[in-house]
């Protein structure tokens, strides 16, 4: 992140909300008013206005995280293979390591988790990082820490600076974090029309009592919300969690 970035998120958290909120609507109308607003577009000024409260209310810092994939020629490309990408990233990876334990489900640290929302979105074929070819589809999450877990996350700040990236059992190949301000899931949500499921963390405010390791995940739509149980066995995909909570 460039110091005017920086610059920019530091500016906007002492912007007023009724200043802040005229500029959602005006990201999004391009300045033809609230008129032009689709159901969408207020969906995602409720996301906005979800993120200012944790902000302003709870003294949560946000930060803006995209991964890419590597692009996978065994299976054809889809939103929700490219969404276990995601999930395995964050609860295998980031989450175990921000937390320092792997039962991040457990009430004492469900309490303290960020909270989380990964949008999905697409730039076209061939698209090539220093690296490589990405895959087409890719995530923008904006995460929001607790103040308690700043410095874990600025340590992170920048491109590829997480050792899980670009590794040959990773699914990953490019990663970006930087700090910002509600704003910034007007930009994440751009798909949200197309992809209109979206990813949140922590996915449920109680424990369950399915056995082993068992964790509910909710996918949110304009339509209904979907819930399924999904397992984490321990797997040799795992060494990456395990080693950066042992750090």
């Amino acid at each position: 992140m460039n110091d005017i970035e920086q610059s920019q998120a530091i500016s906007e958290i002492n912007t007023p909300y009724e200043v802040q909120h005229e500029n959602w609507i005006s990201y999004l109308t391009k300045g033809n008013g609230t008129s032009h607003l689709s159901y969408q577009d207020n969906l995602r000024i409720s996301l906005a206005d979800f993120l200012y409260k944790l902000q302003h209310e709870e003294g949560r810092i946000l930060y803006h995280l995209s991964l890419t994939y590597k692009p996978n020629l065994r299976f054809d490309e889809d939103s929700s293979k490219t969404d276990r990408k995601f999930i395995w990233f964050y609860t295998r990876y980031l989450l175990p390591s921000l937390l320092g334990t792997k039962n991040y489900h457990f009430m004492c640290h469900r309490e303290v988790q960020p909270k989380v929302l990964a949008f999905l979105d697409e730039h076209h074929h061939g698209k090539f990082t220093n690296i490589g070819e990405t895959e087409r589809l890719h995530h923008h999450a904006i995460i929001a820490v607790l103040p308690i877990h700043e410095n874990f996350m600025n340590q992170y700040i920048g491109e590829n600076t997480f050792p899980v990236v670009g590794s040959s059992d990773s699914p990953i190949m490019t990663s970006d974090l930087k700090p910002c301000s509600p704003m910034r899931v007007l930009y994440s949500s751009k798909m949200l029309r197309k992809y209109h499921d979206f990813l949140s963390f922590p996915d449920k405010t109680y424990r369950t009592h399915v056995k082993h390791r068992a964790t509910k995940h909710t996918k949110h739509s304009d339509e209904k919300s979907k819930t399924m149980y999904r397992q984490f066995p321990n797997t040799a995909k795992d060494v990456f969690g395990n080693r950066m909570v042992n750090q």
